[in-house]
C-alpha cells in the first residue's frame, strides 16, 4: 500500500539532489530546461525502460525472486537492469541533447544527471507501495550514470567523425558500471540466500557472512567510481560554461584578463 512517508520517501533525495545540482548550474541553464530534463527525461526514460522491458523475457522464472545461481545474478542485472535502463535514459539525454543544441548543447552532463535523477525518483515511486525506503544509494547512481552518458555523448555530437560509434560507445561506460553494481548486489542473494515467509519469522536473518563481503564491496567500488566520474564531468561542464559566458560578456566575445 502506497503511504504519504513511503511518498516522501522516494522523491526526497532525487528531488533535493536534482535542486543542488540546479544551483551550481543556475547561471547557464535555463530553470524551463531543467524542469524538462528531471520531468519529462526523466519520467519519459522510465516509461521507455518499462517498453523495452515488457519485450525482453524474464530470467528468473514466475515464483522465484531472488537469482539463485551466479548465471541469473548477472544476466538479471545487465539483461532486465543495465541495458534497457541505460538506453532509455541515454535515448532521452541524446534527444534532449539535439532539440537543444543551439544554447543546451554543453550541458550533456548536467542534462544526463537531471534525466538520471528524474528516472530514479519515477523508479522510487514504483517501489514505494510495496517498499518504504530512502535508496539513496541507487539515486546517486543513476545520476551519476547520467551525467557520464550525458557527457559522452555531447561529446559524440560534437566530434563529427563517426559520430554513431561514438555515441554507441558513450553508453558502454554507464551499463558496465551499473550491471556491475547490480550483479554484484545480486550475487549476495546468491550467496545468502534471503529468508522470507514464515522462516523469516522462525529464523531471523544472520549477519552478513565474509563470503558476502567481497560483492557488497565491489557494488561500492562501482558506485564510488561512477559518482567520482560523475563529479568530474560535471565539473568540465561547469567550467566549460563559465568560460562561454566570459566570452560572450566581452565585447568581441574576447576574455579580458586582469592585469
Amino acid at each position: 500500500m502506497l503511504t504519504a512517508a513511503a511518498v516522501v520517501k522516494a522523491i526526497f533525495i532525487p528531488l533535493a539532489s536534482a535542486i543542488v545540482l540546479a544551483f551550481f548550474f543556475r547561471r547557464s541553464a535555463p530553470p524551463r530546461r531543467v524542469t524538462a530534463a528531471f520531468f519529462i527525461g526523466g519520467w519519459g526514460a522510465f516509461l521507455l525502460h518499462s517498453a523495452i522491458l515488457r519485450s525482453v523475457p524474464p530470467v528468473l522464472p514466475p515464483d522465484q525472486f531472488y537469482a539463485a545461481t551466479l548465471g541469473q545474478a548477472f544476466t538479471s542485472a545487465f539483461v532486465e537492469a543495465a541495458v534497457p535502463e541505460e538506453f532509455a535514459k541515454g535515448g532521452w539525454i541524446l534527444l534532449f541533447l539535439y532539440i537543444w543544441r543551439n544554447e543546451f548543447s554543453p550541458h550533456g552532463a548536467f542534462a544526463g544527471a537531471l534525466i538520471g535523477l528524474g528516472f530514479s525518483m519515477r523508479e522510487n515511486l514504483a517501489y514505494a507501495a510495496t517498499v518504504e525506503e530512502w535508496r539513496g544509494f541507487a539515486v546517486m547512481s543513476h545520476g551519476a550514470w547520467g551525467a557520464v552518458t550525458g557527457r559522452l555523448l555531447q561529446w559524440a555530437l560534437e566530434t563529427p567523425p563517426g559520430r554513431f560509434w561514438k555515441a554507441l560507445w558513450a553508453f558502454v561506460p554507464s551499463i558496465l558500471l551499473h550491471g556491475l553494481m547490480d550483479a554484484m548486489i545480486f550475487v549476495v542473494d546468491v550467496l545468502e540466500p534471503p529468508v522470507t515467509g514464515v522462516s523469516a519469522k522462525t529464523h531471523p536473518q544472520e549477519d552478513v557472512g565474509l563470503a558476502s563481503l567481497i560483492p557488497m564491496l565491489g557494488a561500492c567500488a562501482a558506485a564510488l567510481f561512477s559518482w567520482i566520474w560523475a563529479i568530474r564531468c560535471l565539473r568540465l561542464a561547469r567550467q566549460r560554461m563559465q568560460r562561454i559566458a566570459g566570452r560572450s560578456a566581452t565585447p568581441g566575445g574576447i576574455t579580458r584578463h586582469r592585469p
